[in-house]
């Protein structure tokens, strides 16, 4: 991303910012958007209650605050935002700020080569005037991103970290 000159978005397990606060505020530091992916991942617990959906993106909000002394109300529902997620988890985490993003491009790299992952981004992003990318923390992902970047700057895209300004594009919004 660096060496690209780009900006990306992290969706981050509250877990994971625990482990790697260094490089949260890295995130943070260097202009990426930062977003939250939840405690559990676990639909079952995430979903318990409405009030658990809520309980576990505030957990993550609070620890994202207390390593880097900002706030965040992006977050990515595991699994997407629909059909995993019940309606009224859906609208208590609205109710309280939340903006939920999905994707319109699933890059599918947890489970393809480095190859796959950049045709799958040729092929599935044609004909689309704006794309939001799911891709993972996966070895074959950093691998597949100078590809990746190159191929959407030669489209005439613009590459942007999500801003709390922007609309959230999700599932629910029919606007993905």
């Amino acid at each position: 991303l660096y060496k690209n000159d780009v900006k990306a978005t992290f969706f981050m397990i509250n877990r994971n910012m625990n482990t790697y606060k260094d490089e949260v505020k890295r995130i943070q530091q260097e202009g990426h958007g930062a977003g939250f992916h939840s405690v559990s991942h676990d639909v079952k617990t995430l979903y318990k209650t409405p009030q658990s959906t809520l309980e576990e993106f505030s957990i993550c909000r609070n620890t994202f605050e207390e390593i880097t002394g900002e706030t965040s109300n992006l977050i990515r529902i595991p699994y997407g935002s629909k059909p995993n997620t019940p309606e009224e988890s859906y609208k208590i985490l609205v109710e309280n700020g939340f903006l939920v993003w999905d994707w319109n491009l699933d890059t599918e790299d947890w489970k393809s080569t480095t190859d796959n992952i950049v045709s799958n981004v040729l092929l599935n992003g044609r004909n689309k005037d704006e794309l939001v990318l799911l891709v993972h923390e996966k070895e074959q992902t950093v691998e597949a991103l100078d590809g990746i970047i190159m191929i959407l700057k030669e489209r005439g895209y613009k590459i942007l970290p999500i801003t709390e300004e922007k609309e959230a594009m999700n599932f629910w919004n029919k606007n993905l």
